[in-house]
């Protein structure tokens, strides 16, 4: 995959949040971003229960949504799961209040 972000990769990843949503798991924020040091696009999941909970208890919550979802193309590689007080996920929340939108929006810097 090259460094683009995949469409099927933004309908998997809003599928993924749906899922946790009826899994009773709390997002506060979920965003895709390649920083520039890394090569890949991430999955950043911002969650109360990220803090709440040991993130092992977390991350298994994560991979449980994914393996009710047999057809999604999200790999565990490719998800990183935040606390809702990180800063990089209030900034994204802020982000998020000052451009609210229904659908997804992309930003740049």
């Amino acid at each position: 995959m090259g460094t683009e972000l995949l469409v099927e990769h933004l309908q998997d990843g809003k599928s993924l949040i749906r899922q946790l949503a009826r899994d009773g798991y709390e997002v506060a924020v979920a965003f895709w971003a390649k920083f520039e040091d890394d090569a890949l696009w991430q999955l950043h999941i911002a969650s109360p229960e990220s803090e709440r909970a040991t993130m092992p208890k977390a991350l298994r919550t994560v991979y449980a949504a994914l393996d009710k979802l047999p057809d999604i193309r999200i790999t565990p590689a490719e998800i990183t799961l935040l606390g809702s007080s990180d800063r990089v996920a209030c900034d994204a929340m802020a982000l998020r209040d000052r451009h609210p939108v229904t659908n997804a929006k992309r930003f740049q810097d």
